[in-house]
């Protein structure tokens, strides 16, 4: 890598690892992928303060560089930072660096089919009475607290902090926030804020419409391409 990258490894301590972080277009990405992550995120306990994951893409990418005053005090305190694009992966390949792709959609599959158990709490910001029926359908979900906010919710501090407080309200160890970027990393944002949140929000955007057949992805081989 050369003298001048901008690119500078920094490591951090999650869990008694230690995940090398890599600036890349002005956010420090955590280097795990799906595997590392998910089983990071097993490993949250209900009880932990609250803290959460983002997911940036290549369209996060760019309104975050077009407006990193809105965006970069979203996703500075996030406790991890992966990569949910394989344009980015590839654009990170180029700039001398393997970025470990998790998308995720797959992450909340895994988590829903591997780790969730059929009784514990869930808490769902976001998706609507369809996406909520097929889930606990799949997965014989007994628990789930769903809450749906108003549209135009990134200009209704009101409404996110209201979303916050539904968190700290319904302890979970697990909070979807499926209301796209960047509400959902404001909602989270404001979560961590309150201080008397728990367990772990996900800003996963449209991952339980594809879970549920709501959405479809790209087929796996176009995904690669």
């Amino acid at each position: 890598m050369p003298a001048s990258s901008p690119l500078q490894p920094i490591r951090q301590d999650f869990g008694g690892k230690g995940f090398v972080c890599e600036e890349f277009c002005g956010v420090e990405f955590n280097l795990m992928g799906l595997r590392d992550t998910l089983n990071w995120c097993a490993n949250i306990n209900v009880n932990e303060k609250f803290c959460y994951l983002v997911t940036p893409n290549v369209d996060h990418m760019v309104r975050l560089n077009k407006q990193p005053e809105v965006f970069l005090p979203l996703y500075k305190p996030a406790k991890l930072r992966v990569c949910d694009s394989r344009i980015l992966q590839a654009l990170a390949k180029s700039s001398g660096f393997e970025l470990p792709l998790c998308p995720g959609s797959d992450l909340t599959a895994e988590l829903f089919e591997n780790v969730i158990s059929k009784d514990e709490a869930v808490n769902i910001i976001g998706g609507d009475e369809e996406v909520i029926s097929a889930l606990k359908c799949r997965y014989g979900l007994t628990n789930i607290n769903h809450y749906q906010p108003p549209m135009g919710l990134r200009d209704k501090p009101d409404e996110v902090n209201k979303a916050a407080q539904f968190i700290a309200k319904h302890k979970a160890r697990y909070t979807f926030l499926c209301v796209g970027s960047p509400q959902q990393e404001m909602i989270a944002k404001a979560a961590l804020d309150l201080g008397n949140c728990t367990g772990l929000g996900l800003c996963v955007g449209a991952s339980l419409d594809f879970l549920t057949g709501k959405a479809k992805r790209a087929p796996k081989f176009m995904q690669k391409l």
